[in-house]
């Protein structure tokens, strides 16, 4: 049993995260970014596997940045496996997989308690920013699956499919996830405001969403600018909820981020109530983002009036 939360009514974790996603509710808090948190906070995060070896050698910290979040208003945590795909491990340390993977998923379970609810996070098999490498689909079946398989054993109250750069391999992970009774949220990385990295327009997203049904279908990764476009596309063309969180930085550098101060807590808060106003349904952070930027949004989307200012069609 959960106590409430601000603004949710908590009976059983997996039925009612459901239940909350499709209220009319303020939106669901999803925490902000990991790795970056660990980098800001002195922990190194080299490409390929990025946050993921702070598990090994930092754990203390990665729990800490989750307590962070939920004491920012948080009610999603992701568990600190972006880079932990057997993908990826079978190449750089295979003997940790299933250490490391469970060691995430405990760390976010320590955090949330019974304040929030926990996310097995999964991203794309090759780097995020590179469409062109993305496998065969039968390999992309094989390796989500696999993942997926280990992160619902472990106990995570949903699944967050997220930073995905093209449609075809958000459906092979889709596909994975749906063959358990746990909430999925969907979620790509943008070239543009209508586009996916890989130059997908729009409209293509939207065709899948109608045919697969996630619990929700966010955006992340880019700029509030460009996400704000995209949030209200899809808002206009699909009965799906929409979520998004938000870089306030940019990808580069040999730690994978380079840090700007283009936006402050205060700033980012206006945008995560701006889609709230819109009707989005979950709000987070992307890279960048630190538990002081989730503290200014929970507590404005909480008293932020959710509406439609678009038009949903089906």
């Amino acid at each position: 049993m959960s106590r409430p939360l601000p603004g949710t009514r908590i009976r059983a974790p997996h039925a009612d995260l459901r239940d909350v996603l499709i209220s009319e509710g303020p939106p669901l808090v999803l925490d902000g970014a990991m790795g970056t948190e660990l980098l800001r906070r002195g922990v190194p995060t080299p490409l390929p596997l990025w946050s993921a070896p702070a598990l090994a050698e930092h754990a203390d910290i990665v729990e800490s940045i989750h307590r962070d979040y939920v004491s920012a208003g948080c009610h999603l945590v992701s568990t600190n496996t972006f880079r932990t795909s057997w993908y990826l491990m079978a190449r750089h340390n295979p003997d940790a997989w299933e250490t490391w993977n469970r060691r995430a998923v405990q760390l976010a379970r320590n955090a949330a308690g019974d304040r929030a609810w926990v996310l097995g996070s999964i991203t794309t098999l090759e780097d995020c920013y590179r469409p062109d490498l993305v496998p065969e689909v039968l390999e992309l079946q094989h390796y989500h699956r696999r993942q997926i398989d280990l992160l619902v054993e472990l106990g995570v109250d949903g699944l967050l499919l997220e930073t995905f750069n093209t449609v075809r391999e958000l459906d092979a992970a889709f596909d994975a996830a749906a063959g358990y009774d746990l909430p999925v949220l969907a979620s790509v990385v943008l070239r543009d405001a209508t586009h996916l990295y890989d130059g997908t327009p729009l409209a293509g997203l939207i065709q899948w969403a109608r045919r697969a049904r996630p619990d929700v279908l966010c955006v992340n990764c880019a700029s509030p600018e460009t996400l704000d476009g995209a949030v209200r596309w899809l808002r206009e063309h699909l009965d799906v909820p929409v979520g998004a969180y938000a870089n306030v930085g940019r990808s580069g550098g040999e730690m994978g981020f380079v840090f700007t101060r283009a936006y402050s807590p205060g700033d980012y808060a206006r945008w995560c109530v701006r889609w709230t106003r819109l009707g989005v349904r979950v709000i987070g952070g992307c890279c960048g983002t630190t538990p002081d930027h989730m503290r200014a949004a929970a507590s404005a989307v909480r008293h932020a009036r959710r509406g439609n200012e678009v038009r949903t069609q089906s």
